[in-house]
Parts: C-alpha cells; sequence; structure tokens
C-alpha cells in the first residue's frame, strides 16, 4: 500500500483469539451483547489523515457487511478502506485502487 503522510489503522480477528470449549472467540467485542462480534470480516483496514480517526472508524464499522464498509467509507471525505473477509474475498473503495 503507497501512502505518503497518512495513517493506515486494521482491526482485525484473526491474532488475538483463545479457544474455550471448542469454539473460538476474538478481541472485538459487540456493544450490544457484550460478546465477540459475530462478522463476516477477517480485518478492516482505513486509511485517513489521522490514526486516532481510522481507530474511531474501524471500531464502529467492524461487524457491518463488507459491501456497506465500503460504501460508507467512500462516501466519506479523507477515507480509504480495505475489507478481507474470513473466506478470503477482498474489496477497497476506489482511491486505493491505483495506490497499491
Amino acid at each position: 500500500l503507497l501512502i505518503k503522510n497518512q495513517s493506515v489503522v486494521t482491526s482485525g480477528i484473526y491474532e488475538r483469539t483463545f479457544e474455550w470449549q471448542g469454539k473460538t472467540y476474538h478481541h472485538i467485542f459487540d456493544s450490544q451483547t457484550g460478546f465477540p462480534v459475530q462478522s463476516e470480516l477477517a480485518s478492516l483496514t482505513i486509511v485517513s489523515q489521522e490514526s486516532l480517526v481510522g481507530e474511531i472508524w474501524t471500531t464502529r464499522l467492524f461487524g457491518t457487511e463488507a459491501t456497506t464498509i465500503i460504501r460508507e467509507v467512500e462516501a466519506t471525505p479523507g477515507l480509504e478502506g480495505i475489507v478481507i473477509t474470513t473466506d478470503g474475498r477482498t474489496a477497497n473503495t476506489q482511491g486505493l485502487r491505483f495506490r497499491t
């Protein structure tokens, strides 16, 4: 990913996990249930001018459908995004198409 004077923030469920009674848990929790969020996402990356902005957006959007994430990030000035699903599909915003 080619960037200059920008921040790249990634949240994902592929590293910090543990298994209990045959079920794998991760560290990103659903604010409504208090349990790990159920999601098709393995990771969500936000490119922005400031790391705090990227952190807020990855936290807010994680657990949302990949197509909805891309659409919402596309509609927000100053943000770009990359989504990777648990089955290996990837999607990214138009602004990143020629920057990788």
